[in-house]
């Protein structure tokens, strides 16, 4: 499930560098009257840094395999390369959604609570929910006061299912690792 469709992607020209990323962005229009001078405003910008590396793989494949192949080998080769580049990819974005602030809480309405008062509501709005395999099982089984399943089904993304109008997105547990096996790896650590 490649993440990178939810994120904004910006085309740069080098390999690294740095680029301007407007900050402090609160201000408003000035009110005045035909023929009033209007204050000149500014904008303020910080310098976000990137640094971009190529990535590949190799796969030896004989002329004669090729040659004598009936089961369309190279299709094949072809998707594996592109689920290891989604692969790729969503380790990096995994990777920066790691250092975000958190926030905890023992059900669902910590989830809420973080869309409704913790996001910028421009944010909020277009919010994705990302959870693995363990925490999506644990959504799907929750139920209103009525029994009814808290999870919907998506119209929007067919397939998929929401809470409160939120898509959520699953990865694998082997890709999305749930704090309680984090915390398990690490008691065998200490143990052995």
């Amino acid at each position: 499930i490649p993440l990178k469709e939810l994120c904004t992607v910006i085309p740069v020209g080098s390999m690294s560098g740095t680029m301007p990323l407007e900050v402090e962005a609160n201000d408003e229009l000035i009110a005045f009257d035909e023929m009033t001078e209007i204050n000149q405003s500014t904008i303020k910008f910080g310098q976000v840094k990137y640094e971009l590396a190529d990535y590949g793989d190799i796969i030896p494949i004989s002329n004669a395999l090729l040659q004598d192949e009936k089961a369309n080998l190279t299709t094949f080769v072809g998707k594996r390369f592109a689920k290891k580049a989604v692969r790729t990819e969503n380790k990096k974005i995994l990777a920066e959604l790691a250092k975000a602030r958190k926030i905890t809480g023992a059900n669902e309405k910590a989830i809420q609570q973080a869309l409704n008062k913790e996001l910028d509501p421009a944010i909020a709005a277009n919010a994705v929910i990302i959870t693995n395999q363990d925490g999506y099982d644990y959504l799907d089984s929750l139920e209103d006061a009525n029994g009814r399943p808290l999870l919907t089904d998506s119209l929007a993304h067919p397939g998929s299912k929401e809470l409160k109008g939120k898509r959520i997105v699953v990865l694998s547990n082997q890709h999305l690792i749930s704090v309680e096996e984090i915390g398990r790896a690490s008691c065998r650590e200490r143990v052995s």
